[in-house]
């Protein structure tokens, strides 16, 4: 497959953002602009609230969002007010927008579609103890930041490629590049928003605890140097470019995978684990992303709140999840999981320990990735 347009080591960038309005930026790193600009688009005043008012902000995909709601507003007849955010940086932004409005806070509930960023919000104090809202039998590994948010329903990380090839020989992100022939390129979504930025958080966590400092170091520079697509429109555009030919293969979540195929995308996907060899995210493993919820510090519909986190972490709601396009696995109830879904044993990482392990050697994983690009494109900023 000959990739197109230029290489980055040439100092050509080429990105595509939603609706595939393809842009060619000279002599500068893509990932930083694109951060200014996404950042920007959710700047403003902080809001006012309505203090009638339950507000849910949810970075679940909007069909999904919304069935829930509707069934919890059926079952207690509680109204909710759902603010939801773009594809490409949903997660980080409804975050951002709770750290602004930390002083006079607009949203009651913070529903998130993974666990990396709610995880961030507990360590700085910006939600509340979930208290009765979690079940007594909930597993231990789905509650985190010290009892402030609770995970449930999970998606994979998959690795996506043609219907009509044969599945890559590559068995983990550690080795992702050995399924790359010559001139094929890998397609990601930004790695600092969503999914993609927590999957690449744990998988360099993973490999500075097994193999060192110097792997992570290495494993970007290999990945640099193979001309990676990164794709500003979130992990469904990352399914885009391999159903288009733009790239050979894309790693993104087993919702968006699921999506493409039943809206007659031709492509297949296949789990991916963390790491090459034995242990719990080696070999035959699936990373695990839940979803998370979490109540927001100061917020002034405390009841409602917990009612509605509560109702998350239930059976109904993953099982609805489990039966939606987004085909999600139950995680903490005995709903029955979605058919179909080869899924491996399951890799379900602590964002806590993860960002400790990285503290402690003393590194920022998604600087070295963007310091690797930047090397390989062969600019200077």
């Amino acid at each position: 497959m000959t990739p197109r347009g230029g290489a980055w080591r040439r100092a050509s960038v080429r990105i595509h953002g939603p609706g595939w309005t393809e842009r060619v930026i000279r002599g500068g790193l893509v990932v930083g602009l694109v951060f200014v600009v996404a950042m920007l688009a959710g700047c403003g005043d902080a809001g006012v609230k309505p203090s009638s008012e339950f507000i849910v902000y949810a970075s679940a995909d909007e069909p999904v969002a919304r069935a829930v709601v509707d069934a919890f507003t059926a079952q207690t007849d509680i109204p909710v007010v759902l603010h939801l955010d773009t594809e490409a940086s949903k997660t980080t932004g409804l975050a951002e927008r709770i750290r602004r409005e930390a002083t006079h806070p607009v949203a009651d509930v913070f529903w998130s579609s993974e666990h990396t960023v709610m995880d961030q919000l507990a360590a700085e104090d910006l939600l509340a103890p979930l208290g009765l809202a979690v079940p007594d039998a909930w597993p231990a590994d789905l509650i985190g930041g010290g009892g402030r948010w609770a995970g449930f329903a999970g998606r994979c990380r998959v690795l996506v490629f043609p219907a009509d090839a044969a599945p890559p020989p590559a068995a983990s992100m550690e080795s992702i590049m050995l399924a790359l022939r010559s001139g094929e390129r890998l397609a990601l979504a930004d790695p600092r928003f969503g999914t993609t930025r927590g999957h690449l958080m744990a998988l360099a966590g993973e490999l500075v605890q097994a193999r060192g400092v110097d792997a992570w170091n290495s494993w970007c520079e290999r990945l640099a140097g193979t001309n990676p697509l990164i794709l500003t429109g979130g992990n469904a555009a990352v399914v885009d470019a391999v159903a288009s030919g733009d790239a050979a293969l894309g790693i993104t979540d087993t919702d968006d995978a699921l999506a493409a195929i039943a809206g007659g995308r031709k492509i297949q996907f296949q789990v991916i684990a963390l790491l090459d060899g034995e242990g719990p995210c080696g070999a035959g493993s699936a990373f695990i992303i839940p979803n998370t919820v979490g109540i927001v510090r100061g917020n002034d519909s405390p009841r409602d709140a917990e009612a509605f986190a509560r109702f998350l972490l239930g059976e109904s709601v993953e099982t609805m999840l489990a039966q939606s396009a987004s085909a999600n696995i139950p995680l903490g109830s005995g709903a029955t999981p979605p058919a179909g879904l080869a899924l491996g044993m399951p890799c379900l990482l602590s964002p806590s320990a993860t960002r400790a392990a990285l503290a402690s050697a003393a590194i920022d994983p998604l600087s070295v990735l963007q310091a690797a690009l930047r090397d390989a494109s062969g600019t200077d900023g």
